[in-house]
């Protein structure tokens, strides 16, 4: 390679996208009933079940592959990816509800999670207030949350339990740190108290 020569991975770079716009047509939402997430999901297909679209894609490198597998397209922006998750761990999903349920243990995860888990914001009050049962406490918790986030692929086939991914997803829009994991796909009123989104977006990667 000369030297000032930069190498660009093969459709690396973002080209265009193709934003998607949905809205609920009864009362539990986009997200409430299986054939509601499955139609949505219907709607990416028509890209990601298309032959010619690995071709056009940005492709995903944000993993290594083997030398003789073929690199897949880069996922949706979207909460389907939740739905659709390649692997899901229901009883440390639901160990992490419990957990974020209690107001009082969501405040002390959004108090201490940027600095226990990112080394940023160090220096404030709770930080150092903050016991050592309560620090790791934050760190179990906050690996929990990333080993369950770092299969939303969509490469799986829906979630049996649906309305454990919603209630999750309710809760961690409250989550600091990992809000921005969820709440680009769900409307303004979705919350824990309001389980139900009627609309939502997504965007394909070209």
């Amino acid at each position: 390679m000369n030297k000032g020569v930069e190498t660009v991975l093969k459709q690396s770079e973002l080209a265009d996208i193709a934003y998607w716009v949905f809205e609920g047509e009864d009362d539990v939402g986009l997200f409430g009933s299986a054939a509601n997430i499955q139609g949505m999901k219907d709607a990416y297909d028509v890209f990601y079940k298309d032959r010619a679209f690995i071709d056009w894609c940005v492709l995903d490198y944000r993993e290594k592959v083997a030398a003789n597998e073929t690199r897949g397209c880069l996922p949706p922006l979207s909460p389907l990816t939740m739905y659709y998750a390649s692997e899901w761990d229901s009883e440390m999903v639901a160990t992490v509800i419990e957990e974020l349920k209690k107001t009082e243990k969501l405040q002390l995860f959004n108090d201490l999670s940027v600095c226990i888990l990112q080394g940023l914001y160090c220096g404030s009050q709770a930080i150092e207030d903050a016991s050592a049962e309560d620090r790791m406490w934050v760190m179990e918790l906050g690996n929990n949350i990333t080993t369950i986030t770092s299969t939303w692929d969509m490469n799986g086939p829906l979630v049996s339990n649906f309305t454990q991914v919603t209630e999750l997803a309710s809760l961690l829009v409250q989550v600091g740190l990992f809000k921005g994991t969820v709440d680009f796909g769900f409307d303004n009123d979705f919350s824990a108290a309001n389980p139900v989104s009627q609309y939502s977006r997504g965007i394909v990667f070209w």
